[in-house]
């Protein structure tokens, strides 16, 4: 349900509120507070359950309105493989997708909050694996679609669960309890559970980290900010979906339309390429344009890129500046696509027959490949500062010794 209409249905019902049950859920969060100043080994979250049903068992809670857990299923499903048709596939699969990208991202969202504060790290391969395991065999026992969940990594966290050991107890302890516990557990008040749902999700609440991300990175943040705010009014799952959406289309933003290339020159001191903008520490070689781009070449950036090169030559030219070289420093480029190669080479082709000679500086194997299969237009590849010297100096007649 959504957190408006939640909100909205206990202020309508707020009349028919039943004291006893709220004695229970605060008296619950106040043990389970007291209970938190002892070491986390003791199981505080487990002393207050237990104490909770042998609470309802003796003083007969159901009787004084109180919710119980009541009747719990005594064994699970016989194992099955469902029938498919071929039609059906198709027909479930876009559906069964978007729940499994979004599944995907809610666990991701959920361990990583929780390495966050374990100080562990995430392999999201092994993450993709499990999750997929899991709802496979879920599928055979007829069971829902499974993913993370927030409160119950919190109560997971809470507890000191640091390995897939946890898990695995847990899901042992939860399989004995369905089949040999369900009478003790049926006595169990519903508002003890909300308590320590409650209580363990509340450490998940990071709003500083809202703050500090959208410090570090604005887009990052609005994102942020704005799914945060979706999930009040519609379901998570979507808000999260529309949340990736949205950075997928910030993302793309940045790279068609946000800053690609930097006029190079050498550091005097450190022989290096650093921005042409320091020209007090910066020297530039004259006749001789070096161009950094700094992110991979594909269709949608590449035309974008090509232009800002343009612009630079024009600036130069008007500036009375002759221009014999181009040399690209695409140290930064770990991918280029048949688009961007198509693109790029056609606009080198003209280049050249105005005569520019054209250098390639500390290319990466795999985009070097991509060039050599691609036929790229002649370029001469250079690997450092001195090489490029000689090729500024003799253009296109140069070659690496």
């Amino acid at each position: 349900q959504l957190v408006f209409q939640n909100i909205a249905a206990t202020i309508q019902q707020s009349t028919q509120l039943s004291p006893t049950t709220m004695l229970v859920g605060l008296t619950s969060l106040l043990l389970l507070i007291l209970l938190k100043r002892l070491p986390k080994m003791f199981p505080g979250a487990l002393v207050a359950l237990c104490l909770g049903v042998l609470a309802s068992y003796f003083l007969h809670l159901g009787d004084y309105g109180v919710s119980l857990v009541r009747d719990l299923p005594r064994s699970i499903p016989n194992p099955g493989i469902p029938g498919l048709s071929f039609s059906t596939i198709l027909l479930l699969l876009p559906k069964a997708g978007i729940i499994a990208f979004v599944g995907f991202v809610e666990a991701y969202a959920c361990a990583k909050t929780a390495a966050k504060i374990t100080k562990e790290k995430i392999d999201t391969d092994q993450e993709l694996v499990g999750q997929g395991l899991g709802n496979i065999m879920a599928g055979l026992f007829r069971g829902f679609p499974m993913s993370g969940s927030f409160t119950r990594t919190a109560v997971n966290t809470e507890a000191g669960a640091r390995t897939g050991i946890a898990s695995t107890v847990a899901s042992l302890i939860t399989l004995l309890a369905l089949l040999f516990f369900g009478p003790f557990f049926e006595h169990l008040p519903r508002a003890v559970l909300s308590a320590i749902v409650i209580l363990s999700a509340f450490s998940l609440l990071q709003f500083t980290r809202l703050r500090e991300m959208y410090r570090i990175s604005p887009m990052d943040g609005v994102v942020a900010f704005g799914t945060f705010a979706l999930s009040f009014v519609i379901p998570p799952d979507e808000a999260i979906f529309i949340g990736m959406l949205v950075a997928l289309i910030f993302f793309i933003r940045q790279t068609v339309w946000g800053v690609h290339i930097a006029e190079m020159g050498i550091h005097k001191k450190w022989n290096i390429l650093r921005s042409a903008e320091d020209a007090e520490n910066v020297e530039t070689i004259p006749g001789t344009l070096i161009v950094r781009i700094g992110m991979p070449l594909y269709f949608a950036n590449t035309t974008h890129i090509v232009n800002e090169v343009q612009g630079l030559l024009r600036a130069h030219q008007e500036q009375g500046k002759i221009i014999s070289a181009l040399v690209f420093d695409v140290a930064g480029v770990n991918f280029i696509d048949i688009s961007g190669v198509e693109t790029l080479s056609e606009y080198l082709y003209e280049v050249e027959h105005k005569g520019l000679s054209i250098g390639f500086m500390y290319t990466r194997t795999s985009v070097h490949t991509t060039l050599n299969r691609a036929h790229f237009p002649h370029v001469t590849f250079l690997n450092n500062i001195v090489e490029m010297r000689g090729f500024a100096q003799n253009g296109k007649h140069w070659r690496v010794k």
